[in-house]
């Protein structure tokens, strides 16, 4: 132990006699290290760690299954009597729950404010182990129509819409025009399942809130369901039971026209949770910038050995006197150490820069299965990460150390001991060049491997900007609301629709105004099936079609600029009254009719309007991205507000000045016509596609970020060689230029050199590349992984760079004078 704090001591010493090289290392592992911590402190909240919830291996995720012939096996969410049925079967589970989230207005407070809710079995919490900071959590006795108007608040809601005030408990609240009772407030930093629950209504409450039949549609498969596996039950029981439910399932919900058969699974809710996309992302981010430590690694051990070579005459001296071979790799090491300490030290303060941009770069949430996976409020760096980092700490330590104390360890002549002279003949030989080179041969390949994954990403940006989402975002302002409670008959629906379209026309600069139920991008469209084509059966009822179904306004299409192809849009003549009518897009049409030309055709969707009466075909559109900019074209079906009215409608305002200027004239607009809703989630078309292509921009932002420093660190490594090599090689240079080379000569050397090393990292870089640069698959568009244009403009790059790197020590050979040369010693 005393000689470990003698060479600690002697090691922090020699640090400070040397503070610029100290410096430029502490900061080289500490941007590495930093790094490092902070992504793994999201892989191990999104991967690593358990739910935080008593019991979580016990919680499992339940699902129904739909088997279609020639289209497999696909998990989706229940229905409610598909849930009951399943309830009432299960022997092996408890505490089982279903769960959905619906944005609804609350009044109560200063003015009505729109809400992420969630309604739930009354088991929920007690499956999730959560409790009330005030009053009471949901239970049993609320789950009947009769005794479902209430309403727990999460803490964070209390906070900021009631302004923490205890009076709230007992007061009526108004959720969706309907009074509600505030029965409890849930226990702090608790926001449901997915992170995003700002308060929790019991699932028998959604029918007076939203849609009368919210409960009662079989094809509405909007739950998601969770349970506990009850003492003694294991996972292979539950599954085996499960399957026998399944076909209960079908058997008391068979899908009208056949072909689809129901079933049911479960997972455990830890499985459920992991988004493959979002594991995948995290995994790239994790090697990005598991790269740069390396890279960072190799550049201090550079730096070491460099250090290394001029303390040779110390290690023989030391040698000469009796210390062991192992003796002096702990003396070594020792220093290496300390520097890694000192980097971690140093590296927290990256790490926690590091979270803070996560946090800011994610979504509030990031889920999967309705379970929260990735919550930016809960990153941070927790025990389990200063772990890791520790651990970091120690191996980076030995790796920077390990190559300087081998090689200094093996020393066994007294030639450092003949003076300078002699060791600066010997410091040209080949074998230490070719040390010192094989490092920074190393980091030019894990360089390629990083600028290779960021110009794949950015190309990836590149390809999604040219693609055509189907309409013309630019000018156009989105924004939310809900329809109020009261007559919720068609005409009285589309009345208010009507009114709020004719306001939001009116308002200067306006030049269009549409409503839809769901906007582009967003995802939220309802899947129907289609059970008549042309009063048939669809393909001979071998197979049910489903398609994606939006209601629309009238001007929808001309203000969101989607093309028309033939036949017409919806006008004023559509209407509740009148023949049914419908409009395609261009692959609906191709899906269902095999061409394009379907004006006039039939069709009948599992939809209202369209039970009594087949749909008419008025038109085709051309195809709009529903989900994400680089999904492969799906048949969209749509239908007239008019006709099948909606209670939740993104707006649309098309202008030609700012659109988010027009946000307060709208808010204006909306109460003088209903002063209790509110309008919310206003975003612009533009910044829709923008967030479609989020997780893109996220890798290839932070991919070519950390692409940047490993070739800075790069470029400072082929310097530090060159540099090194030219102060070794003074004699030689200047015998080269007393026998008449030119300066020419002395820079091609020198640049010669460099280039070799430069030219091995880039052979085998690219290998690497090309091998990992695969895991990348799931991340990229239209870029195949192993693209070759993007290979060769890295490696230009990279060559670039290490040119103008070789330059400087290049230029230093030429200022050499011979005859100070010939005398060096």
């Amino acid at each position: 132990m005393d000689t470990l704090v003698h060479d600690i001591r002697h090691a922090i010493r020699t640090l400070r006699q040397n503070l610029g090289f100290t410096v430029i290392a502490v900061l080289m592992l500490a941007l590495g290290i930093g790094g490092t911590a902070a992504v793994f402190s999201a892989l191990e909240q999104a991967l690593l760690r358990l739910p935080p919830y008593p019991e979580a291996d016990r919680l499992v995720a339940l699902d129904v299954t739909a088997t279609a012939p020639g289209r497999g096996v696909d998990s989706i969410g229940w229905s409610y009597p598909k849930f009951e049925t399943m309830r009432a079967a299960t022997q092996l589970l408890e505490d089982v729950t279903a769960r959905t989230s619906r944005d609804l207005t609350v009044a109560g407070a200063a003015e009505p404010v729109r809400l992420r809710v969630e309604a739930v079995s009354p088991a929920y919490f007690a499956l999730l182990g959560v409790g009330a900071a005030a009053g009471r959590v949901l239970q049993d006795a609320d789950d009947s129509p009769a005794t479902a108007s209430v309403i727990v608040l999460s803490h964070a809601t209390w906070q900021a819409v009631f302004g923490g005030d205890s009076a709230v408990l007992g007061r009526s609240v108004r959720v969706n025009d309907v009074p509600m009772v505030v029965v409890g407030v849930a226990q702090s930093r608790f926001s449901g399942l997915d992170g995003t629950a700002a308060a929790w209504i019991p699932v028998h409450a959604l029918p007076i809130v939203t849609s009368p039949r919210a409960l009662t549609g079989r094809w509405a498969h909007g739950f998601t369901g969770f349970a506990r596996l009850k003492p003694g039950v294991t996972l292979a029981q539950a599954r085996t039971e499960m399957e026998a439910i399944g076909r209960l399932v079908d058997a008391a919900h068979p899908l009208p026209g056949g072909g689809t058969t129901w079933g049911a699974a479960l997972a455990p809710l830890d499985d459920a949770r992991n988004n493959p996309l979002g594991r995948s992302l995290l995994y790239v981010l994790a090697g990005a910038v598991a790269l740069v430590l390396l890279i960072a690694c190799v550049n201090v051990a550079n730096l070491l050995l460099a250090r290394a070579i001029a303390r040779e005459r110390e290690i023989v001296i030391r040698s000469t006197l009796g210390a062991r071979r192992g003796r002096l790799v702990q003396f070594l090491l020792t220093e290496s150490l300390v520097l890694a300490v000192a980097g971690g030290l140093v590296g927290l303060g990256v790490a926690l820069w590091g979270v803070e941009l996560l946090r800011r770069a994610i979504p509030e949430s990031v889920s999967s299965h309705g379970v929260a996976f990735l919550r930016a409020d809960t990153l941070t760096l927790d025990p389990g990460s200063l772990v890791f980092t520790a651990v970091v700490v120690v191996t980076t330590g030995l790796l920077t150390g390990l190559v300087p104390a081998w090689r200094l360890s093996r020393l066994q002549s007294t030639a450092p001991l003949r003076g300078s002279a002699a060791q600066a003949r010997g410091m040209g030989s080949l074998r230490r060049l070719t040390l010192r080179g094989g490092l920074v041969v190393a980091q030019f390949a894990l360089a390629v491997v990083l600028l290779g994954g960021a110009g794949l990403m950015l190309r990836t940006l590149e390809q999604l900007a040219a693609v055509n989402p189907g309409f013309s975002p630019q000018g156009v302002l989105s924004f939310r609301y809900s329809v109020p409670r009261g007559d919720t008959t068609l005409s009285s629906v589309a009345l208010f629709t009507g009114a709020a379209l004719e306001q939001f026309r009116a308002i200067p600069g306006v030049s269009g105004a549409a409503m839809s139920g769901c906007a582009p991008l967003a995802g939220c469209f309802d899947i129907l099936t289609v059970s008549r084509i042309d009063g048939r059966p669809p393909f001979g009822e071998s197979e049910t079609p489903t398609v994606r179904t939006n209601y629309v306004s009238d001007e929808y299409f001309r203000v969101l600029g989607v093309p028309l192809l033939s036949g017409r849009t919806f006008n004023g003549g559509d209407h509740a009254g009148s023949l049914p009518v419908i409009v395609l897009s261009e692959t609906a049409a191709r899906r269902l009719y095999g061409t394009t030309r379907a004006v006039g055709r039939q069709l009948a969707p599992s939809l209202e309007p369209f039970s009594k009466q087949m749909g008419q075909v008025i038109g085709i559109v051309a195809d709009v991205k529903q989900v994400r900019v680089q999904e492969e074209p799906q048949p969209d079906v749509y239908v007239s507000l008019r006709q099948a009215p909606s209670d939740q409608l993104t707006v649309f305002l098309r202008s030609a000045r700012d659109p988010l200027t027009l946000l307060p004239a709208a808010r204006t607009a909306m109460r003088a016509l209903a002063p209790d809703v509110p309008l919310y989630d206003a975003k612009t078309l533009p910044e829709l596609v923008r967030q479609s292509t989020a997780r893109e921009r996220i890798v290839s932002i932070s991919l070519t970020a950390l692409g940047v420093l490993g070739l800075l660190l790069a470029a400072l490594g082929i310097y530090g060689v060159l540099s090194f090599n030219v102060a070794q090689r003074t004699h030689e240079v200047g015998v080269r230029m007393a026998l008449g080379a030119r300066a020419t000569d002395v820079v091609g050397l020198v640049v010669r050199q460099g280039l070799v090393i430069v030219a091995a990292g880039l052979v085998i870089g690219g290998v690497l590349a090309l091998a990992l640069n695969r895991t990348l698959h799931d991340l990229l568009f239209g870029v195949a992984p192993g693209d070759p244009l993007t290979l060769v403009v890295v490696m230009a790059l990279l060559l670039v760079v290490a040119g103008a790197a070789a330059a400087v020590p290049a230029r230093r050979a030429t200022r050499v004078d011979p005859m100070v040369a010939l005398r060096y010693e």
